[in-house]
């Protein structure tokens, strides 16, 4: 079906999750394929565009979905100057 927010989601999102920080999260199960719905900048929010995100892996070092859609970036080193 595709990562997407239906108008009853959307709904949802707007009247209980009405903060600009607060993000959907939406996993299509058949595909393993994932996306954070976002505010803009100003205010719109757009129920058909997703944006990607990087998962960080648990204990022990996999992830527990099979993200078709999201590569695996290497950690960055404390000695790293952008390390945080």
């Amino acid at each position: 079906m595709g990562v997407f927010l239906s108008h009853y989601d959307t709904f949802l999102h707007h009247n209980f999750f009405p903060e600009p920080w607060q993000v959907a999260l939406v996993v299509e199960p058949f595909s393993s394929v994932a996306g954070f719905f976002i505010r803009q900048a100003d205010g719109t929010f757009d129920p058909t565009r997703y944006f990607g995100f990087y998962e960080m892996d648990g204990a022990n070092g996999h992830s527990i979905v099979r993200w078709q859609n999201l590569q695996k970036v290497e950690a960055e080193s404390e000695g790293d100057p952008h390390y945080e």
